[in-house]
């Protein structure tokens, strides 16, 4: 079973502000990145004044603040040098958020010491850490803090407090540990790494009750099923701890489903959570409380046997078209079937009457598509197709895309999974 480490980066300490202050050279990008995909070696970008920007990369570029491409993620800041538009970049360079001076800078494993004896306090949007926040953390929006001030902050001022928020490119965490600094606490740090480099250390994140009891996720309880019977959560699914390596193919193909483990020890939580990890799930939690945090938080169990099937539904975002909808216009012809992986990728196998139109030229041949009926965009994962969707909605132009996994077989036959 393969172990995913955690990954110290070199840190080039440079403010976000600064880099993101005046007019950009026309050869240099600077904004979020929205997208990536790894395999085609393009992202997409954010830009002010000019929406989202396509940049492709190539074995020429230079990762600045990232040891790979694999280290820049969706939201980081990032400044990109090239030599044109289109062109593959010269270099791309994460903003790393500068942590300010005389506040402590702390690593993973000392933010796992301090758990249960520091103040954590997560800086991102309440919807972030209902998701998954690192166990005890309390949730203070820097959004919140700069318009209300240190009084949202802890009254003991005394007590150790640790900032942190989306990782190294975030500047909500220094900026609210700036504020306790000023506000005269004593002892203040912030954990750069964030909520990421808790998530690459194999340490498992908290989802709120609230998330549980009403957010898109699959709830699964890992006790033995008579034990779960006499109480448990609604929506709850019985996948008792010794059996889940054997479930594999019980849970969606859609690696990006919110699950939420309950019902064992910490130690048992974390191997079941490592499980779902090496199937590549990428969203997984505990109960933050367990199961007397749920109670504590005034909500009823339910009593009987749980059902063992997995059944979950991905909610399809407004310009996403569902993969039954997208098959049935390409035995139909009634839409126009857009594949946007590279001309390689394409001759390999595509759709019956699909055209290749590369995702990082996609914006300049938007002209192309046609008029007369929809137009639907793919790739292999989903992500170069939600590019594709991007810089058509700058230019006005209507597409939808599907956010799925698409593979061609030799023999011409294909498979579309979550």
């Amino acid at each position: 079973m393969s172990r995913r480490r955690p990954l110290h980066l070199p840190l080039t300490l440079l403010l976000a502000a600064t880099l993101l202050a005046g007019p950009a050279r026309a050869d240099e990008l600077k904004g979020k990145v929205k997208s990536i995909a790894l395999k085609a070696s393009v992202l997409s970008l954010v830009v002010e004044g000019q929406g989202v920007v396509v940049v492709p990369w190539n074995q020429a570029t230079v990762f600045v603040n990232a040891a790979a491409p694999k280290d820049v993620r969706p939201d980081e800041l990032v400044v990109v040098d090239r030599p044109s538009p289109g062109a593959p970049a010269r270099s791309i360079t994460r903003v790393v958020a500068k942590v300010p001076e005389g506040i402590k800078s702390l690593r993973t494993d000392e933010v796992a010491g301090l758990v249960g004896q520091a103040v954590i306090i997560d800086s991102r949007p309440a919807s972030k850490f209902a998701e998954g926040h690192i166990p005890g953390a309390v949730n203070v929006p820097w959004a919140e803090l700069e318009k209300q001030g240190a009084s949202l902050l802890p009254a003991d001022k005394a007590k150790p407090v640790v900032f942190y928020c989306g990782g190294v490119t975030c500047v909500m965490s220094p900026k609210s540990a700036a504020v306790a600094k000023q506000a005269g606490f004593a002892d203040v740090a912030a954990y750069p790494d964030g909520e990421p480099g808790w998530k690459r250390s194999d340490r498992l994140l908290e989802s709120t009750v609230e998330f549980a009891r009403t957010g898109n996720a699959i709830i699964l309880d890992l006790r033995d099923p008579a034990e779960a019977a006499k109480g448990h959560l609604p929506r709850a699914v019985s996948v008792p701890a010794a059996s889940l390596a054997s479930q594999e193919k019980a849970f969606p193909a859609f690696k990006g489903v919110p699950i939420v483990l309950y019902g064992a020890a910490a130690a048992e939580l974390a191997r079941a959570a490592e499980q779902l990890r090496d199937w590549d799930y990428t969203a997984v939690t505990a109960l933050g409380g367990g199961l007397e945090g749920w109670k504590a938080a005034g909500q009823a169990l339910e009593a009987g046997p749980l059902p063992t099937a997995i059944r979950w539904e991905r909610k399809l975002l407004p310009f996403e078209v569902s993969s039954d909808e997208f098959l049935k216009a390409v035995k139909e012809k009634s839409a126009a079937i857009v594949d946007v992986r590279t001309a390689e990728e394409f001759a390999r196998g595509h759709f019956p009457g699909a055209v290749n139109v590369p995702a990082e030229t996609f914006a300049s041949r938007l002209g192309e598509l046609p008029k007369d009926r929809p137009v639907y965009v793919h790739c292999g994962t989903g992500a170069r197709a939600e590019m594709a969707y991007d810089a058509a909605k700058e230019k006005g132009v209507a597409v939808k895309a599907l956010r799925a996994t698409v593979e061609f077989a030799k023999d011409g036959s294909w498979t579309i999974g979550g």
